[in-house]
């Protein structure tokens, strides 16, 4: 890295090492470490590449957010998302950056808020034709869960009851199934049909 500083100070290559330099602190769980570099390589991007910022903002948004840094994560969410929607408005990195904004949300207990990113992102996922593969079924399974958090018990249960259904048949992972289907057991739980749960 401090050899293309010097040599290549606004180059793609040095932005790439300082993107893979905050991916290795990421993957050690330091985050403080990760924003700097991704703030570098977002910095030098912002001229030579500038189709790579949006996804430099989601990777800021989410270390913020693992640093409980919320408004930060709430400003990079945002570009990321405004930049992913400039660049293809059916994209699926505009899907994975709404629902990553409803994942945040959620932890902070604001359901409304969550509940509207996540149908924005299934709708992109709508959009492009991809509505039944997994990722998207991850975020109609976040759909199901804010409903049931927030008390619409019945549109919880049958949105996560085919859900179920969905993502066994794309063969989606047992960790991914049992989740919905905890989903679907807590609701019926709070209907007082414990039997069926």
């Amino acid at each position: 890295v401090k050899i293309l500083e010097e040599e290549s100070p606004n180059s793609l290559n040095l932005a790439l090492s300082f993107e893979n330099l905050a991916l290795t602190c990421e993957c050690e769980h330091k985050h403080a470490e990760a924003i700097v570099n991704f703030k570098k390589a977002l910095d030098i991007c912002q001229t030579v590449a500038p189709e790579k910022v949006p996804n430099y903002h989601l990777q800021l948004g989410v270390n913020f957010r693992r640093q409980s840094q919320f408004n930060e994560a709430l400003f990079h969410f945002n570009k990321a998302i405004e930049g992913h929607r400039a660049k293809n408005p059916k994209g699926e990195d505009l899907a994975l950056s709404l629902n990553t904004l409803g994942l945040m949300l959620q932890e902070q207990g604001k359901w409304e808020e969550a509940l509207l990113s996540f149908k924005k992102a299934l709708a992109v996922y709508e959009l492009n034709g991809t509505s039944q593969s997994v990722v998207a079924l991850s975020v109609k399974a976040n759909i199901g869960s804010v409903m049931a958090r927030t008390g619409k018990l019945a549109e919880a249960l049958e949105m996560s009851e085919k859900l179920a259904l969905e993502l066994t048949a794309a063969s989606a992972g047992a960790e991914t199934i049992a989740a919905v289907y905890n989903t679907v057991a807590s609701v019926m739980l709070l209907q007082g049909r414990s039997t069926e749960a």
